[in-house]
């Protein structure tokens, strides 16, 4: 079951992937008309040299170069094409040398543009993963921000030291918020906290944002669940005095909290961690006989098990409302108390003997699930085997678990 889960999980996810691979967009022309349309997102971690447009999803696609269209926007991100200096200094830190000014060259890019306004901000991350920053000045001219990281002296007393010039030049630029200058003294060379001061800036001067670019994916979801599961026992091997018993089926709630992480900004696409408490209370008996008939004995088993578990899973949405999930993943579980008895009645006694048993205290399983999402509110069933409770070689264990949750988004 769980197998053709996978795989059924495997051929959406490849249908999906070719349904959004070019996603609604538009260009702009060098002579400033604007065409829709739709443009293949790669979601680049490095900035694109080219990208690749449709005017609709039947038509041919059409190459653009930044020498080709003024900027493009696909999916919440707007690149502009520019011609700025790049520098082209080594940045890895078995590559540096003992020269502290940066290497520029001319060269025409796509700049994402994180911020756009009064005052903007773009970035560039070349081929090399190198990240470049620019502002656009009063001459309407984009100029660097520059960082650079170099080496000073020799022997056992070579270090880097660090050319910060981006905070001197950050400083005039945002010079109307006063409180900027306080955060410029720990201020990253990074998307983040770069972004992180010009929104304060826009917040401080009570300024305007045009523009800026605002990443859905990878956004948390907090929140809590609850419900109830279903837990049977399996045994195989030896002792037969545990093996072939038939164990009933426990019923129990369970409580927790969740934690869902975006991984797909055009589906919604998530990954769903749960953390919960649960348990169950499962009795199992028995009896064995000997070949001519009578009762060899009877056996008399329980297992009490609470448990800390932890649920990791993909969730791909089925339709496009995302209200549909299908779910696949993985499950832990730590054993918090246990407490089991293993009595034998043999025929002809009156007296009980009680066997020891070897108890695992952390399971691993598989899960797989269906669900339902409803605004913040979400249901969902899942089904889940582990590798159950034995710790002994000879006696394979199996806990099978259905799900079903209730789950509540508070953030």
């Amino acid at each position: 079951m769980l197998k053709l889960l996978f795989v059924l999980m495997l051929a959406i996810v490849s249908c999906e992937t070719l349904a959004q691979r070019y996603q609604p967009g538009f260009i702009v022309e060098t002579n400033r008309d604007t065409v829709k349309g739709f443009i293949e997102y790669k979601r680049w971690d490095r900035s694109p040299v080219e990208i690749f447009f449709k005017k609709s999803l039947e038509a041919s696609e059409e190459v653009y170069d930044p020498l080709e269209i003024k900027s493009f926007s696909v999916a919440n991100e707007t690149y502009e094409s520019a011609v700025v200096d790049v520098d082209v200094s080594p940045h890895k830190i078995g590559e540096l040398s003992y020269v502290s000014t940066p290497d520029f060259v001319k060269d025409t890019v796509f700049l994402l543009v994180l911020v756009r306004g009064e005052k903007s901000l773009l970035y560039l991350k070349d081929r090399n993963a190198k990240n470049h920053f620019y502002i656009i000045n009063e001459s309407q001219q984009y100029q660097p921000l520059v960082y650079k990281q170099y080496l000073v002296g020799g022997g056992a007393g070579k270090a880097i030291a660090e050319n910060q010039n981006y905070r001197g030049v950050l400083a005039d630029y945002l010079k109307a918020c006063a409180s900027i200058q306080s955060k410029l003294g720990k201020i990253a060379y990074d998307v983040r906290p770069l972004k992180n001061l010009f929104d304060h800036y826009y917040t401080c001067t009570n300024k305007t944002m045009e523009q800026q670019m605002v990443r859905k994916e990878g956004k948390l979801e907090l929140g809590v669940v609850a419900g109830a599961s279903l837990s049977m026992l399996k045994f195989s091997g030896t002792p037969d005095y545990i093996a072939d018993n038939d164990y009933e089926t426990s019923i129990d709630p369970t409580i927790g909290f969740f934690c869902d992480l975006k991984i797909l900004r055009s589906n919604n696409w998530r990954i769903s961690n749960d953390i919960m408490y649960t348990s169950f209370d499962v009795k199992g008996e028995g009896a064995k006989t000997t070949v001519n008939g009578p009762t060899e004995y009877v056996s008399k088993t329980s297992f009490n098990y609470h448990y800390l578990k932890t649920h990791h899973m993909l969730q791909v949405n089925l339709l496009k409302q995302r209200s549909l999930f299908l779910a696949a993943g993985f499950s832990t579980g730590f054993v918090l108390k246990d407490n089991y008895d293993v009595t034998i009645y043999y025929r002809g006694s009156t007296n009980p003997t009680e066997r020891p048993f070897s108890t695992r205290n952390l399971e691993f399983g598989y899960l797989g699930g269906l669900g339902f999402r409803f605004g913040k509110w979400s249901a969902e069933a899942r089904y889940e085997i582990t590798s159950g409770i034995s710790d002994y070689l000879d006696l394979n264990a199996t806990t099978t678990r259905i799900h079903f949750f209730i789950k509540y988004r508070v953030r």
